[in-house]
C-alpha cells in the first residue's frame, strides 16, 4: 500500500469516528454520570427458565435405557456486553462439500451405544470449542439435559461472557446464534438452519428467552446486518453503526437491514475491485413503529422503526446507540459476483 493509499484510510477513519464521536461521547458520559451516582448497573442478574426443565441425574444412568441414542450438544452463553442479556447457541456448521448437509448449521451431535462414556465425549466437544474460540480449557458449566426418547439434548453454560465479536468465514464450523435466527429467520448470513434445532427450540420455548428477577421478561434481540467496503469494516464492529438521516423520518437513526440487502451494501459499492463485507449485529427494538407509505414518523413515541416497503427494504433504524451490539465480522469474494445484484440470487461470505 502507498503514501496516498495510507492518507486516504485515515481520512476514511477520521471522517468515520467523527459521525460516531458524539454519539459515543454521550453513550459514555450517561454511563460515567451512573457511576458517580453510583447507580451503574451492577452484573446483570437473569433467570434461565429453561434450567428448571433440565434433569440432573447421572446421564450414563438414563441413557443406559437405550440400545443406542443421539446426543446434542446445546452449549450457549448469556451476552451481557450490552444493556441487555440475552442468549447466544454454539451450534455446528457443516462444509459446502458435505454430501447430504451442504453449509446445514445444526446441533453438535453424536451417536451413542450403550456402553459408551457419554459424558467424556461431551467434555471432549467442550473443550474443543473452548480451543476454536481461544478461551480458557474447562471455561463451560455442566446445567443437565433433556430427552425425547432416544433423542437427548445436553447443556452446557459458556462462563463469563467469554465469546465477543469475531471474524466469521464460511468454513468456520462453530457459529454463535441468535434465538431469533433459530426461531424466526432459520438461518445465519444465508445458510439454513436445521429444522430439528428449531423444532427444540418451538416445543420448547422456555429455552428460548431470560427474565429478570422480577420474572419480566428480557427483550430477545433481533438479527440485524449492515454493509460497508472492507476497510470502514472494522470500525464498524468496534463502535457500531454511525446514526444518519433518510427520507422515512423526521429525526436520524441508526439503521440497518437483512442480509441480503447488506450484501448489496458491500458487494455492489463504488469499487467493483474493492474488497467488500458486512457486520452482523443484534438489534434491541423495544417498541417499534411502523413506517407505511414513506411517511413522516414522530419518533417520540417509539424505540425504533420498520420500513418494509423501500426499495432499500426492510430497514430498521434504532433510536439510541445502546440499542445495537455487533456480533460478527465477514467478507465478500467479489468476483463471484455480476455486474448487477440480483434480489434472489444466493450470495454468500467466503
Amino acid at each position: 500500500m502507498n503514501i496516498e493509499d495510507n492518507d486516504e484510510d485515515e481520512i476514511s477513519i477520521s471522517d468515520e469516528y467523527a459521525s460516531v464521536r458524539d454519539d459515543l461521547e454521550q453513550y459514555f458520559q450517561m454511563n460515567s454520570e451512573e457511576l458517580d451516582a453510583g447507580t451503574l448497573r451492577e452484573p446483570v442478574d437473569f433467570i434461565y427458565p429453561g434450567l428448571n426443565l433440565l434433569k440432573m441425574d447421572n446421564i450414563e444412568e438414563s441413557l443406559s435405557c437405550y440400545e443406542t441414542a443421539n446426543v446434542n450438544l446445546c452449549t450457549y452463553q448469556v451476552n451481557t456486553s450490552g444493556d441487555k442479556p440475552f442468549l447466544q447457541f454454539v451450534l455446528r456448521k457443516y462444509d459446502k462439500s458435505h454430501e447430504s448437509r451442504s453449509d446445514l448449521i445444526a446441533f453438535p451431535s453424536f451417536k451413542c451405544r450403550r456402553e459408551d462414556h457419554v459424558e467424556d465425549t461431551c467434555e471432549l466437544i467442550e473443550n474443543v470449542i473452548c480451543i476454536t474460540y481461544r478461551i480458557e480449557i474447562d471455561s463451560y458449566e455442566y446445567k443437565g439435559f433433556i430427552n425425547d426418547g432416544s433423542e437427548f439434548y445436553v447443556f452446557y453454560e459458556l462462563k463469563n461472557n467469554s465469546i465477543n465479536i469475531h471474524d466469521l468465514y464460511r468454513a468456520n464450523d462453530l457459529w454463535l446464534v441468535l434465538v431469533d435466527e433459530i426461531l424466526n429467520k432459520n438461518s445465519v448470513c444465508n445458510f439454513p438452519i436445521d429444522v430439528k434445532v428449531s423444532r427444540f427450540f418451538s416445543n420448547n420455548i422456555d429455552f428460548a428467552y431470560l427474565k429478570d428477577t422480577n420474572d419480566n421478561y428480557y427483550e430477545t434481540p433481533t438479527v440485524g446486518y449492515i454493509g460497508s467496503i472492507s476497510k470502514k469494516l472494522n470500525f464498524i464492529s468496534c463502535f457500531g453503526v454511525s446514526k444518519t438521516d433518510e427520507e422515512y423520518a423526521k429525526e436520524s437513526y441508526y439503521y440497518f437491514t437483512d442480509y441480503i440487502n447488506a450484501m448489496k451494501m458491500g458487494g455492489w459499492n463504488e469499487d467493483k475491485m474493492t474488497r467488500g463485507g458486512l457486520v452482523r449485529f443484534a438489534m434491541f427494538l423495544g417498541y417499534t413503529t411502523v413506517v407505511i407509505n414513506n411517511e413522516d414518523v414522530d419518533g417520540k413515541n417509539c424505540d425504533s422503526i420498520y420500513i418494509g416497503n423501500s426499495p432499500k427494504s426492510p430497514v430498521w433504524g434504532l433510536k439510541e446507540y445502546g440499542q445495537q451490539l455487533p456480533l460478527t465480522c465477514h467478507y465478500i469474494d467479489k468476483s463471484t459476483l455480476g455486474e448487477e445484484w440480483i434480489i434472489n440470487e444466493m450470495y454468500y461470505i467466503i
